[in-house]
């Protein structure tokens, strides 16, 4: 666990994703290096989207399947904050492949993506699973052609309890709804590797 908390924040150059190509050798995949991105102004906008993290059943032996367990192995009384399941503290989401792999620890930044002209919301997270590039809606950043950036993995009854409305909105995490997802920072640590 303390080596989870060892990751650090540091000052770096961000990347628009279209120029991932050029840099992928070395700022991909756990491929060494921290790879931080910016989110055009016409993407990231939401809202966000969940996954029944409690329901779901991950096909053995895959990375989404050994994270469940490692999550399932901690007490009780620390896999949820508010209905959204958590790691050792650090948000469960699934995003697409642009940002990381599954395990990997990100950074995922709410509303102005310098946190200069306004409120700069930080979400730290572990990537739990990855959305499908292949859906027909789904792009570079998310679903919705690239709206829907973040999926949180969530509690059904919390879901249900909050009249099915996702984080951000009705009461739930309402200081996340209305901003967009601005910026990404993988940190290359990967939870499954410590």
């Amino acid at each position: 666990m303390d080596k989870m908390k060892a990751y650090e924040k540091p000052w770096f150059e961000y990347w628009k994703a279209e120029q991932l190509d050029t840099i992928e050798a070395t700022m991909t995949g756990g491929g060494g290096g921290q790879l931080g991105i910016y989110i055009p102004e016409q993407y990231g906008n939401g809202p966000f989207t969940v996954t029944f993290y409690d329901e779901t059943l991950w096909n053995s032996g895959t990375s989404q399947n050994a994270l469940y367990e490692m999550w399932s192995a901690r007490p009780a009384g620390t896999r949820w904050n508010d209905g959204i399941a958590v790691l050792d503290g650090l948000w469960l989401i699934a995003c697409t492949s642009t940002f990381g792999a599954v395990g990997d620890i990100v950074s995922f930044y709410l509303g102005d993506p310098d946190g200069f002209y306004g409120v700069s919301i930080d979400l730290d997270c572990v990537i739990a699973d990855i959305k499908s590039q292949s859906d027909p809606d789904c792009n570079l950043y998310g679903h919705d052609n690239g709206q829907r950036i973040l999926e949180f993995e969530v509690s059904k009854d919390r879901y249900i309890a909050n009249g099915s409305q996702n984080p951000g909105s009705n009461g739930w995490k309402t200081e996340w709804g209305g901003q967009r997802v601005s910026r990404v920072f993988n940190y290359h640590v990967n939870v499954l590797n410590l």
